[in-house]
């Protein structure tokens, strides 16, 4: 049994069909004029795909339902949007006021710094001249 599939197949055991395709049947993979031929821009896709309303036995829902179902998934996605600039705004102005507030205490406490500073200048002058009154009234 074995040797009748082999001798239908050929002697060779190579295929019935050429191993070859034909020079005047090759395909010139430079030509790109049948792809551009037959392509269009995804958002033009998109655009006539949402625009076709085919309904199949699959899908009962009438053209207008389902354009209605695409209406309001598109504003549900507005709305999550719209919360989520609003909450982003918010959380911007509190930052914005917590900023005043931290570069308001930010000076109050350089003006301290400044204060105390200068006080202790001053302290630290007066010390000295004590220092040089009590030296001399120690040494006369």
């Amino acid at each position: 049994m074995m040797s009748e599939d082999s001798s239908a197949a050929g002697t060779d055991n190579r295929p019935s069909w050429p191993s070859e395709v034909p020079q005047d049947e090759h395909f010139d993979s430079n030509d790109d004029s049948v792809h551009e031929d037959y392509t269009i821009p995804y958002d033009q896709y998109l655009a006539t795909k949402e625009s076709q309303d085919v309904p199949t036995e699959a899908s009962p829902i009438p053209p207008t339902a389902a354009y209605m179902l695409q209406t309001l998934e598109r504003n549900k996605v507005k709305l999550e949007c719209d919360q989520v600039i609003v909450a982003r705004n918010k959380r911007n102005a509190e930052l914005e006021q917590e900023t005043k507030l931290l570069k308001t205490t930010l000076r109050n406490k350089e003006a301290t710094i400044a204060s105390l500073t200068s006080e202790t200048k001053t302290v630290l002058s007066e010390k000295k001249t004590l220092e040089d009154k009590y030296f001399e009234e120690i040494v006369c």
